[in-house]
């Protein structure tokens, strides 16, 4: 386990994704890296009644049940924390690819995030393919304050973030997606956001190297191409427009 992480979760759907699942426990094993799979696999969990105490009538009956089951996992995380005083927890999506240097370069993101204030997330993924401006840039620096998240397929939290985000609940049930949620409590100085650079973690998803039980082999070789394409020019022209 990596020095000042408490916890682990891997938020993963029970059913239809298992090859998610052993990519997960092979790859974390790899790294020495214990875990848990939090998912709503309990019948009371996908009744209305219960599902309102999280959300908003409208998201429920406009979203697809998929994306109301991934933004409760990630609620259920935040809730171990506090139930189980996880001081600070790395929160991961099932289809991670670790990017070079995981291991040394979360050593020192940790170390460095556990310096700023409570109440604070900090996105590790490149998944939106966002970076921080060459110019703001330092070799020593790992954390910088942005103003959006990069999805939420892999991040940092400590436990008055997770308290805060817990307590705008009970006040404001959830609109949105997890990723967009991230977003408006962030605009809502709920919580605080920090991208890590470089980012050191990519997801399946995203870079065509993982293909879930809608999409074929095929579009996933084609979304691989693509991304590469775009994170190529991204890092690096729009990068060097942006200095």
């Amino acid at each position: 386990m990596i020095d000042g992480i408490d916890q682990i979760y891997v938020v993963h759907a029970p059913t239809g994704y298992e090859h998610r699942e052993t990519w997960v426990k092979r790859l974390f094993s790899k790294h020495d890296l214990d875990f848990e799979f939090i998912c709503d696999d309990k019948p009371l969990m996908q009744t209305e009644s219960y599902l309102l105490k999280y959300f908003t009538p409208h998201f429920l009956a406009t979203e697809p049940k998929n994306r109301i089951s991934i933004t409760l996992s990630h609620i259920l995380c935040y809730e171990k924390m506090l139930s189980e005083d996880v001081d600070m927890a790395i929160i991961f999506e099932d289809d991670p690819y670790f990017l070079k240097g995981f291991d040394s370069i979360l050593r020192k993101v940790v170390k460095e995030f556990r310096i700023h204030p409570q109440g604070a997330i900090v996105s590790i993924e490149n998944s939106t393919l966002r970076f921080p401006k060459r110019s703001e840039r330092n070799k020593l620096q790992y954390l910088y304050r942005a103003e959006s998240g990069r999805c939420a397929g892999a991040y940092l939290l400590n436990l008055q973030g997770a308290r805060n985000i817990l307590n705008s609940l009970q006040e404001e049930k959830c609109e949105a997606v997890i990723d967009h949620w991230h977003n408006q409590l962030i605009q809502r100085d709920v919580i605080k956001m920090f991208w890590a650079h470089p980012p050191i973690v990519e997801q399946g998803s995203l870079n065509g190297k993982m293909f879930g039980i809608h999409s074929s082999m095929k579009n996933s070789a084609r979304r691989r191409i693509s991304f590469a394409f775009e994170k190529f020019y991204k890092m690096n022209i729009l990068s060097f427009l942006r200095k």
